[in-house]
């Protein structure tokens, strides 16, 4: 079943006869996520609630629209038991000490916790006084943000706060998910790292002869290597994306869009677009260098002269001035600020 059906069949809205036999399966399932999400709230792993948008063509390979994607239930279900899945497979290896690869998460270092707590503050927004930095804490930031205008900033500032993911031979447990172990074992087919872990499965069951080939396999050497290949390809996704975001707004230079404050540097604006969440800079030019001061002494907040702040997760209508679908760059100009047109 897509997500979209197996939704369908739990909320019994849908006319196909034919998965009508799958109702008590779908409820067991959706029971047993229901007791995972027990022992969830009690852990509380981080709960990041960032968009998702889905990109379509046209049948000559063009870009017609991004569309934010829908979150079901039926998502949450199939995470939480691929991560319960995971923690299995880790607690297997490290219980029966056999050479295999973790997947490890740091907390942010003490650099990121503090500007994260900056900006909770700029925006009005209690961050919790943790004696020790966990989830929790982050959790609590992202609930106090939900009800105001800078959810979406909030959660997206919180993630590029986070350190990269890795794998490694020695667990240093998940910071993210906020649990002791963790092993990627659910994607053999796209992901050599989960390969090593069902090698070492099938060898601690005694399912198959040993592999000599995973006893001479590098471990340190092969985790630095899967770990820069996935950095690199999730560099290519944003590249390809940004590209395609350019190449769609192409044809809408000279418009203007809703958008709001994602970053301020020293001469510029970084903003995100609100409809397809497209990020571009805004140069400041002599007339905003003189409404907004032209050096930032704090990362999150300028002011001018007349105590008109600008902050992260501010609102704002900007002009398209560039679009380069080559290197997916956009380039934008203020339009109009708190009500003051440039």
């Amino acid at each position: 079943l897509s997500y979209e059906k197996a939704q369908a069949v739990y909320e019994r809205k849908y006319d196909e006869t034919p998965i009508r036999s799958l109702e008590k399966v779908i409820d067991k399932l959706w029971q047993a996520h229901r007791l995972i999400q027990k022992g969830q709230k009690s852990r509380q792993p981080l709960d990041l609630n960032i968009p998702e948008r889905k990109i379509k063509f046209s049948e000559n390979g063009e870009t017609i629209f991004f569309k934010k994607l829908t979150r079901l239930e039926s998502h949450s279900v199939v995470e939480q038991f691929m991560i319960l899945a995971n923690v299995c497979a880790a607690e297997t290896i490290e219980s029966a000490k056999y050479p295999a690869l973790y997947r490890s998460h740091e907390k942010p270092n003490e650099e990121k916790v503090e500007q994260i707590k900056k900006l909770s503050n700029l925006l009005g927004i209690e961050a919790k006084q943790d004696s020790y930095f966990t989830p929790k804490t982050l959790n609590h930031l992202i609930i106090e943000a939900n009800n105001t205008q800078f959810r979406e900033v909030v959660n997206i500032n919180i993630l590029k706060s986070m350190q990269q993911a890795y794998y490694t031979p020695t667990n240093a447990g998940h910071f993210g998910l906020d649990l002791e172990r963790y092993a990627h074992f659910t994607s053999p087919i796209r992901r050599y790292a989960d390969i090593i872990v069902h090698r070492a499965l099938i060898e601690i069951h005694g399912w198959a002869k040993p592999n000599q080939n995973q006893q001479l396999v590098n471990l340190h050497k092969a985790a630095i290597h899967v770990s820069n290949t996935e950095k690199r390809s999730n560099f290519a996704e944003r590249e390809t994306l940004d590209r395609l975001l350019a190449r769609y707004l192409e044809k809408n230079l000279g418009a203007n869009f809703d958008a709001y404050v994602l970053t301020i540097l020293k001469n510029a604006i970084i903003v995100k677009l609100k409809e397809t969440g497209a990020e571009g800079i805004v140069p400041l030019n002599s007339s905003e260098k003189k409404f907004l001061r032209k050096t930032c002494r704090r990362q999150f907040t300028t002011e001018d002269e007349t105590n008109c702040n600008v902050k992260i997760g501010m609102k704002l209508t900007v002009k398209l001035l560039e679009a380069s679908p080559a290197s997916g760059r956009l380039v934008f100009k203020l339009s109009q600020f708190r009500n003051k047109s440039f």
